[in-house]
């Protein structure tokens, strides 16, 4: 339930103010346009997809910000609070969320990379790295985003424990 709710927050967090999310809209542009333009074909080589599908590390720091400090994260905390939910399911949930849409995400920016690459490289069948590879970015980034989110969210309750 929580993290249902959480999740439904996500996008909205990654863009919190207009310049924020065209900010935000120019460096997946970037990301998932030029980047295989720039590198062509070597971006099927697993040194480049698989610290690629890492990306998501970068959403989980902004979501974990937005969904443990600040005032407003503190006010829905204590709402969840007011409405009987544990702290460990309270915790859990907000985990649960922000890792999911943040390697969810991460993901569904390596496929757009990899249409956006075969687009330009089309020669009538698609180009895309070995499952083995694709399954490692997968697990990696997966792992990757966790980690980050751990460790963001026990930095911040090193400095301000609330929950």
């Amino acid at each position: 339930m929580i993290a249902g709710r959480e999740l439904k927050r996500a996008p909205r967090r990654l863009a919190r103010t207009w310049r924020a999310a065209i900010a935000n809209l120019l460096a997946i542009a970037f990301v998932v346009v030029f980047v295989p333009f720039l590198i062509g074909l070597s971006f099927l080589d697993a040194f480049v997809i698989i610290p690629y599908a890492c990306l998501s590390v970068f959403l989980v720091a902004i979501l974990t910000a937005y969904s443990f400090a600040g005032d407003e994260a503190q006010r829905e905390i204590l709402a969840l609070r007011a409405e009987g939910a544990p702290d460990r399911t309270i915790l859990f949930g907000r985990v649960a969320s922000v890792v999911l849409a943040s390697w969810w995400f991460g993901l569904v920016m390596l496929a757009a990379s990899l249409a956006s690459m075969n687009w330009m490289n089309w020669h009538g069948e698609f180009l895309l790295p070995s499952s083995p590879i694709l399954i490692a970015a997968a697990v990696l980034s997966g792992a990757a985003t966790l980690t980050t989110h751990i460790w963001s969210v026990t930095c911040h309750n090193r400095t301000s424990p609330q929950l």
